[in-house]
């Protein structure tokens, strides 16, 4: 997140309250990746087997400031994973500091570049074993992704992973598909709706409560509040003349009971599309017959044909 920093994560100085007179003190303290990395780094080392983690990590402190990297082996190590959510959240060039060199496979322990670095507070010197892999999730919906630096998108792999149909009810997997190919249509691709918020649903009621509370408001937000393109994601049942469309009763998005006083033929295209005043169907909020709550999604579909 935006306050995370180099302190937290690799190494710094942390207060500490005093158990005996309730004064604060002041330690250094080893941060979460710096910790994980010389956890992995013990892999490398034939140490017995009945250490515990901080005895571990205090082993390799120690090989490592007598003698280096050189008795390192990571033949048969395990793989240890950090996985950092909202990576592109954080400035990544300031928490990882001069670690965004040594985190490049070649600059690892046992290969030929290998690098270590001595740290700031501690003065420890410090490398990177091969045996630790790093995970950065990001929405590329987020427009700070495009912020991220140069020099860390070349250090990682970018895997895209798109909306996945195949994980939610097969029931619900048209409706999923209408409304994404809508959304890359009018905005973007990386915009579309995420299968998490859709997975574990397992009638239409539970899908209503989601289109209420999720994905209506994402619409919302994705368009500023422009009803006319929602309508048009999630089925406009209006033609051009303001006349409802086959089925519109079960449409999701309705023009409200105001405006249907409205003389519409007095009114050319323009004018009818920014006057009108659109609102969620009340009858599909209050709506607790399955049945009936199929035909509105179904209505979505229907708006493709």
């Amino acid at each position: 997140h935006q306050s995370y920093d180099y302190e937290q994560f690799i190494e710094g100085i942390a207060p500490k309250m005093n158990d005996d007179d309730n004064d604060v003190s002041y330690e250094l303290k080893d941060g979460i990746f710096k910790k994980i990395a010389l956890l992995a780094a013990s892999e490398g080392l034939e140490l017995e087997d009945n250490l515990l983690s901080s005895q571990k990590i205090e082993r390799v402190k120690q090989e490592i400031a007598e003698n280096g990297l050189a008795k390192f082996d990571f033949t048969d190590a395990n793989d240890y994973v950090l996985i950092v959510d909202e990576i592109n959240r954080g400035n990544i060039s300031r928490i990882l500091g001069e670690l965004i060199t040594i985190i490049e496979p070649s600059k690892r322990i046992g290969e030929k570049d290998a690098m270590l670095v001595t740290l700031p507070y501690s003065q420890e010197k410090f490398a990177v074993p091969p045996n630790l892999h790093i995970i950065g999730t990001m929405n590329t919906a987020d427009r700070s992704i495009a912020l991220m630096d140069v020099a860390l998108r070349r250090r990682f792999k970018f895997i895209e992973l798109m909306p996945d149909k195949e994980l939610i009810n097969d029931k619900f997997q048209n409706v999923f598909e209408t409304i994404n190919k809508r959304i890359k249509f009018l905005y973007d691709r990386d915009h579309q709706l995420g299968h998490s918020i859709f997975m574990n649903i397992n009638n239409y009621s539970e899908l209503r409560k989601v289109m209420l509370d999720d994905v209506i408001p994402m619409l919302q937000e994705y368009f500023y509040s422009d009803w006319n393109k929602i309508c048009a994601v999630l089925g406009c049942p209006y033609k051009e003349d303001g006349t409802s469309e086959r089925g519109g009763d079960y449409s999701i998005i309705t023009i409200s009971e105001s405006e249907k006083d409205i003389i519409l033929d007095s009114l050319d295209k323009y004018d009818y599309e920014n006057k009108l005043d659109y609102e969620i169907n009340p009858n599909f909020i209050s709506e607790e017959n399955e049945e009936k709550l199929e035909k509105y999604f179904n209505f979505i579909i229907e708006q493709s044909k």
